[in-house]
């Protein structure tokens, strides 16, 4: 997807760079806006394990070591986010508001990220003021915002993927080393983070195999990137290994979790378990969803409509030229990410039931990449603007209800602070 589509060069002539610059400042304002609004809103420790995230922050910040499988079912987690976070609080540090505080240093986070997925849609030839609407529509995406305003170690996840992205379409037909390197370190720091990062593992070899550059010279670069990984990250997966008998260490606590008794290989269960995984993309459903009143059934058919419009446009390119061509070779990279970290979900599934769209969150820069190049099939271009401006109009009014209406009463849940 790309080369095929239409090229939006009005755009790019009236909206240079420089002048998206203070655009991009504008919704990184708004998102920060956002996430603080959220943070404070959502009762603590309520999101998806905070209390085991935030207690694998508090042993390392006050006694040095991590903690054990009683004290933390997160404790078979990647430490790089745990670490960084363990540098704003202190053995002094009291416990009053300590949930508040890690919520806000956790922002820095997905303003970068959103920084990222700006600088990286510009660097793939989309016009400045497209790339701006598209970062404000995944910036408005809900779940993301609950997500990336608690503590959890998605948060890094989604920046060192991100920046594994914009390093991977930098990388391309270079001859310097130094990028490669660079790649394999920001993608070592994403696989510290969390394990489900590993899905940058096939990406990378994919990356390196579709390259035009001499087979020589790309056996070269990928055996200089994956080194790096393997030099900075591959410490971690030994450990788990050596510990647990699984690089991920994963096994050990998904004992403490019911497992899974649906046949996802069933077409029924497969339908049911993308579906919820869909909404739980879109919504943060078990959380906000099942929890709060008043929350609007209406956004899905606005969310499954901006999901479904690239695949017609996709299908319509198809019928209409005749021709299975439709992809870049950085498309089919893209996509190969996506498929991968979707295929990763599915099969862990098997184990323990977790349709977590979070867990696809690291893979938004190339899903929203792919979003927007299906979109350049289905709709023209002044439709195609004016839809974007839509999308993100509505989405930021649901986001604001979200914050007026529906948070305050949420009702209490089994979580209790863990101190």
């Amino acid at each position: 997807m790309g080369s095929k589509a239409e090229s939006p060069r009005n755009f790019t002539n009236t909206m240079r760079f420089w002048h998206t610059l203070p655009l991009l400042a504008i919704l990184l304002m708004v998102y920060i806006s956002l996430a603080v609004g959220f943070a404070l809103r959502i009762p603590e420790w309520q999101p998806y394990d905070e209390p085991w995230h935030f207690t694998y922050i508090d042993k390392l910040a006050r006694e040095k070591r991590m903690p054990t499988v009683e004290e933390s079912t997160e404790v078979h987690q990647p430490p790089l986010y745990y670490a960084l976070m363990s540098l704003t609080i202190s053995k002094r540090t009291p416990y009053s508001g300590i949930c508040t505080r890690l919520r806000l240093s956790s922002l820095i986070f997905g303003v970068f990220t959103l920084g990222v997925i700006f600088f990286t849609l510009k660097k793939l030839s989309i016009c400045g003021f497209h790339a701006a609407l598209i970062t404000l529509i995944v910036m408005n995406i809900p779940a993301l915002i609950a997500c990336l305003s608690s503590i959890t170690n998605d948060s890094a996840a989604v920046l060192f993927s991100a920046l594994s992205f914009l390093a991977l379409v930098h990388a391309r037909g270079k001859t310097s080393s130094s990028w490669h390197i660079l790649l394999g370190f920001v993608a070592a720091l994403a696989m510290l983070s969390k394990a489900t990062c590993l899905f940058l593992v096939p990406t990378i070899f994919l990356f390196y195999l579709l390259e035009k550059t001499p087979l020589k010279k790309r056996f070269a670069d990928a055996a200089v990137c994956f080194a790096t990984i393997g030099a900075l990250a591959g410490w971690w997966y030994v450990r788990n290994l050596l510990l647990y008998g699984d690089p991920t260490g994963s096994g050990e606590v998904l004992k403490l979790f019911e497992k899974n008794t649906a046949n996802l290989l069933l077409p029924r269960e497969f339908i049911r378990w993308n579906a919820l995984l869909f909404h739980d993309f879109w919504n943060f459903q078990n959380f906000l969803r099942n929890k709060a009143p008043g929350y609007p059934s209406a956004i899905d058919y606005f969310q499954l409509a901006l999901s479904v419009l690239p695949f017609i446009g996709i299908a319509l390119y198809i019928l209409r030229k005749k021709t299975l061509r439709v992809a870049t070779p950085i498309g089919w990279v893209f996509a190969i990410a996506v498929f991968s970290l979707w295929l990763e979900i599915y099969v862990n599934s098997f184990r323990v039931y977790m349709p977590t769209g979070r867990f696809l969150f690291p893979a938004l820069l190339p899903m929203f990449y792919l979003w927007y190049r299906g979109m350049e099939l289905a709709i023209p271009l002044k439709a195609r603007t004016a839809f974007f401006c839509l999308a993100a109009a509505v989405m930021f009014a649901f986001n604001i209800y979200l914050l007026a209406a529906v948070l305050p009463p949420l009702p209490p849940m089994p979580f209790t602070a863990p101190f």
